[in-house]
C-alpha cells in the first residue's frame, strides 16, 4: 500500500506540471493566432526551436515557440518563458541556412535571419524549423520585392 501511495504521488508530481505547461503553451498559441489576420500570414508553424538573438550573447536559453511570417514582420513567441520577438521585414537584410548560431549547433540546418536591430546595429536570430529552405525562399522574396 505504501508503494502504491509513493507511485501515485510521483505520477501526480510529473503529470500536474506537464498538464499546466501544456495549457500554458496552448494559451500562448491562441494569443499568437489572435495577433494576426489569417489572410496576412504567409508561413506559420508552432514547431520551432529558437537558438537565440546574436546581440544578446551566448548565455541565452533555447526555447520552443511559434513563428509567423507576414509581408511586414517575422514574429516569434517563445512559449515558456513567454518572450516575443518582432522583426520588421524592412529591417531584414538577409537570410541563410547555417549549422551554428552563437555557439549552439544542431545536426540539421537552422534558418538564420539577419536584420538591423532597434539600435541600428547588425543582428541575427536563428531557428530550428521544418523546411528551412521554404522559409528562406519566402523571406528572400519579400526582401527582394521591397527593393
Amino acid at each position: 500500500m505504501l508503494l502504491w501511495a509513493i507511485i501515485s504521488s510521483a505520477i501526480l508530481v510529473i503529470l500536474i506540471p506537464l498538464y499546466s505547461l501544456g495549457r500554458i503553451a496552448k494559451n500562448r498559441v491562441e494569443q499568437v493566432k489572435a495577433k494576426f489576420d489569417e489572410n496576412e500570414i504567409i508561413l506559420a508553424t508552432s514547431h520551432v526551436n529558437f537558438f537565440g538573438q546574436e546581440s544578446l550573447g551566448s548565455k541565452q536559453t533555447r526555447g520552443n515557440g511559434y513563428l509567423i511570417l507576414t509581408e511586414n514582420v517575422l514574429y516569434f513567441m517563445m512559449l515558456i518563458p513567454k518572450r516575443e520577438i518582432v522583426i520588421s521585414m524592412q529591417a531584414v537584410t538577409g537570410s541563410e541556412l547555417t549549422s551554428w548560431h552563437i555557439g549552439k549547433s544542431k545536426s540539421r540546418p537552422l534558418l538564420k535571419v539577419v536584420f538591423t536591430n532597434g539600435e541600428g546595429k547588425r543582428d541575427s536570430g536563428a531557428w530550428l524549423i521544418r523546411d528551412p529552405n521554404k522559409w528562406k525562399e519566402e523571406i528572400e522574396e519579400l526582401i527582394n520585392t521591397d527593393i
